[in-house]
């Protein structure tokens, strides 16, 4: 091509100048091929926005862009409609939020995807004071339906990172088809900490059954049945980052909570040892008191024609 031979014979025919290569990035190749050494002084002085946009173009497609005269005389908005076949409303302006050095051929090209959604996320883009790359990229490889839309316009009213809301995006998405509900959107909303609301959410998914029943236990079978078990016996459960910790443990299926039906109840955790069954982690009632013998003995007595069951914790050189 006309353009990457003359970028080529650029850079043979001397280094590039430093504030060339400070301002303009990985495009000061074709900035030098562009302008030449003598005319390059029309790029180093133009606004701002004018080589973002320059830069835009070159990220979209650079075999048109021969000529320094046809960029430099052609109108901002014109000059991205013809790089990348529209103008997505907001472009220019965004562009004109960038600090003076160039970014990435990919920033570029993502911005304008961005702003091409015509969503919610598209006017949080467009009424930014300040632009973020990072939420730009995230924006635009966010899903478009309605679910993964509000959540992030949420999400980035709360001033979420950008990495967090690709994530969450997944993650909510998944609650509402797994739940069958939208009801975490309208808790988004009017969350003051939307990664705790989350985290609420994916905890209250359903539990699975028990993988056993034996008399004189009582399956624990929802994530509000648990805490409301940890509140009553003041365990460590109430702590958070442990409840939801638990909770995900049961909906994986590697763990199984029952009560004991007494006066005073044990709360039981069972754990899943890998294809062999499962055995008893943990047993614990009021305060975290320890069972006494007695009740050791009466778990061991119900399941005692249950096959994969073992009513002992497991040695540590087991686990």
């Amino acid at each position: 091509m006309v353009l990457q031979n003359g970028l080529q014979e650029s850079v043979k025919l001397s280094p590039l100048p430093d504030l060339i290569e400070h301002i303009a990035g990985e495009f000061a190749p074709a900035v030098m091929a562009i302008w030449g050494r003598f005319d390059v002084v029309e790029y180093v002085m133009a606004t701002s926005t004018q080589r973002h946009v320059w830069h835009a173009a070159l990220a979209a497609d650079d075999d048109f862009l021969l000529m320094s005269k046809w960029l430099t005389r052609n109108r901002l908005k014109v000059i991205l409609k013809r790089a990348y076949g529209s103008y997505p409303s907001g472009m220019v302006r965004l562009l004109s939020r960038l600090g003076p050095r160039a970014e990435t051929r990919e920033f570029y090209r993502s911005a304008h995807v961005a702003l091409s959604r015509g969503d919610m996320l598209t006017r949080i883009l467009q009424h930014s004071k300040t632009i973020d790359p990072h939420v730009v990229f995230a924006i635009a490889e966010l899903p478009t339906d309605l679910v993964s839309v509000r959540m992030a316009s949420h999400l980035l009213r709360k001033g979420v990172s950008a990495c967090e809301i690709v994530e969450m995006s997944w993650l909510v998405k998944r609650v509402v088809e797994v739940s069958g509900s939208v009801a975490i959107l309208n808790l988004l909303a009017n969350s003051k900490n939307p990664v705790v609301t989350v985290r609420k959410a994916i905890a209250c998914l359903p539990f699975p059954a028990p993988p056993w029943k034996a008399e004189g236990l009582i399956p624990v079978q929802s994530a509000e049945e648990l805490s409301d078990v940890a509140r009553r016996l003041g365990n460590c459960l109430s702590d958070h980052d442990i409840f939801y910790s638990s909770c995900l443990d049961v909906q994986s299926g590697i763990a199984f909570y029952f009560i004991t039906r007494s006066a005073t109840p044990l709360l039981l955790k069972f754990t899943k040892f890998g294809g062999l069954g499962w055995y008893l982690d943990e047993c614990r009632g009021a305060g975290n008191r320890p069972p006494t013998r007695e009740e050791i003995e009466q778990i061991s007595s119900v399941h005692s024609d249950i096959e994969g069951v073992w009513c002992r914790r497991l040695s540590y050189e087991m686990r």
